[in-house]
């Protein structure tokens, strides 16, 4: 733990850098919901949305598949803010840069105020990453069945591969601290070994890091369900389906992201679930072997140091030597709610696409703005004593008969009603 004399300096900039799954999502969700009150503590964490995703794609120049490019301006909007916090501590949190290079690294450490950053990662054990990095890789487009997903990644001979450069960059601790010491200096460097069974760990280190009252970063109580096996491998047969057919990345984005994912997360639960299998045992013995030197690497990177290294090493321990069988099936509640999140994402997309439309004509001249309708006039009442009333000469007989026609039931309506 951290005790009070590890306070970061006032002024000083806590620069989160994820990375990937590792308690990320639960911090940042618990950083957005104390955002005003933090404020009012003298730490700042900048932005209005729960990460600083579109800022830091800007300076890694890695916008994902499905979103809108990411500009600079988005960076350099968050170093303003950061800029104008002055001598109050600020929090900046996004897992984009656990990926960042070197000269990256330099530049976002010297935007955001140099000798001011500290910054802070977290390391998780590798038998409760590699399941949650497929699933979440699977909801991203990609189509790598799991046990293929464990051999790219677990096969030193496969470092030229994608899904092995990808993993590793942001988990092989040693090299993520070895692109930002050279920058920010190891006294600077904070690394958090995190234990699952301490939920309230990496919460705890911000507030005392921060110097925020204990219990004012709390956890989120709504739900964040993660997929079924089942429901994983349906998205990962679509991701193939989308790529067959070609399909946008602006359909996927809207029918899978935003319509069948949520859909099959917020399903009901079901006795035909299945949850992700446990490593096959030649999987199991390369996890212990590798967490075994990610612990004693760790021990010697001579950073500031929170939590026990040996807590990464993993018991060998699997399913067998069987292989990991995709499921076939999946319950009917979740397929119809995955039915309906396409339809749904599919509504959305051809709402989008019409307002786009629209756009596109009003600019061309094409199509008139929109014009509020009009309202119908107000009638004459006590407000127009004050205004200068009409002669019966100026009036047209129409609007005489008018004003006739209403004095004569005013006066019948008293004795209608007797």
């Amino acid at each position: 733990m951290v005790d009070s004399s590890e306070l970061l300096p006032e002024g000083a900039c806590l620069l989160h850098i994820g990375p990937y799954k590792t308690g990320t999502s639960a911090i940042q969700t618990a950083l957005q919901g104390a955002r005003a009150e933090m404020r009012r503590h003298g730490v700042v964490y900048p932005g209005r949305g729960r990460r600083a995703k579109k800022a830091g794609w800007a300076v890694l120049g890695e916008t994902p598949r499905g979103w809108d490019v990411a500009t600079i301006d988005e960076w350099k909007a968050l170093v303003r803010e950061v800029e104008e916090a002055a001598d109050l501590r600020v929090c900046v949190s996004t897992e984009s840069f656990g990926r960042a290079e070197p000269e990256q690294a330099a530049k976002v450490v010297d935007d955001l105020g140099g000798d001011r950053v500290h910054v802070l990662s977290v390391a998780r054990r590798l038998d409760r990453l590699l399941p949650s990095a497929w699933q979440q890789r699977v909801q991203q487009f990609r189509t790598l069945p799991y046990e293929e997903f464990l051999e790219t990644v677990l096969d030193d001979a496969a470092t030229g591969d994608p899904v092995h450069r990808s993993f590793w960059a942001s988990h092989d601790v040693a090299k993520l601290v070895g692109r930002w010491v050279p920058t920010v200096g190891a006294d600077r460097f904070i690394l958090i070994v995190t234990d699952d069974s301490d939920r309230g760990l990496l919460l705890r280190t911000f507030e005392q890091l921060l110097g925020l009252p204990e219990g004012l970063l709390a956890l989120d109580s709504t739900p964040n369900p993660s997929l079924a096996m089942n429901g994983v491998e349906l998205v990962r047969r679509m991701n193939e389906v989308f790529a067959e057919q070609r399909w946008s990345d602006a359909i996927y984005q809207q029918v899978m992201r935003h319509g069948v994912i949520p859909a099959l997360k917020n399903a009901p639960r079901s006795a035909h679930d299945l949850a992700i299998p446990k490593l096959p045992q030649w999987a199991a013995e390369r996890v212990a072997e590798l967490s075994a030197a990610r612990a004693e690497a760790i021990k010697s990177l001579g950073v500031r140091l929170i939590g026990d290294p040996d807590s990464l090493r993993t018991p060998v321990t699997s399913g067998g030597d069987v292989t990991v069988t995709p499921p076939e099936t999946i319950a009917i509640d979740s397929a119809v709610l995955a039915v309906q999140g396409a339809v749904n994402g599919a509504l959305r997309l051809e709402r989008k696409r019409r307002r786009q439309r629209a756009r596109e004509l009003r600019k061309e001249g094409k199509l008139q703005q929109p014009q509020k309708a009009k309202q119908p006039p107000r009638k004459a009442g006590k407000r127009q004593r004050g205004r200068k009333a009409r002669t019966v000469e100026a009036t047209s007989s129409k609007d005489l008969l008018a004003v006739v026609r209403r004095r004569i039931v005013h006066r019948l309506a008293p004795r209608q009603r007797s």
